[in-house]
């Protein structure tokens, strides 16, 4: 999980979110180095325990709660300064646009290490933000 978005630029959306892959990508191997120790790989196991912990411990559930609104104010405010300095065009507001972002990664995480391919994150995540960014900076959505 990110949790250092001051890290990332506050003025690019695309410096934004490459920093934000990039920052994925050291989480990725950091997770590989773990699972060879203990011979093993991160897998729906472990979601359904995260997902358990937040069914039934208030505090974390609280957690993950505001590390949600963390991560919505981050991209929200790149978004802002990115529509400001006319790095994109579109009419979606600026939280629908960091809800699109935060969401194509949620969903792909899940997906693909519930498919047992967690290393096709990165890729696929680069993908989906480099085409939906695309469309947001030529006006091809409305």
């Amino acid at each position: 999980m990110i949790s250092n978005y001051d890290a990332f630029s506050e003025t690019s959306l695309k410096d934004f979110y490459e920093g934000y892959l990039n920052e994925l990508e050291g989480h990725g191997k950091m997770l590989k180095a773990i699972n060879r120790e203990r011979k093993g790989e991160f897998n729906v196991n472990h979601f359904l325990l995260i997902f358990e912990a937040i069914r039934i411990l208030p505090s974390f559930s609280k957690n993950i709660e505001n590390q949600y609104k963390k991560e919505l104010k981050a991209w929200m405010n790149v978004v802002s300064a990115a529509r400001v300095n006319r790095e994109i065009k579109t009419k979606m507001s600026d939280e629908q646009i960091a809800k699109h972002f935060i969401y194509l990664n949620d969903g792909i995480e899940l997906n693909l290490t519930m498919d047992g391919q967690a290393q096709k994150v990165r890729k696929e995540l680069q993908t989906a933000w480099d085409a939906f960014y695309a469309m947001i900076k030529n006006n091809n959505l409305s």
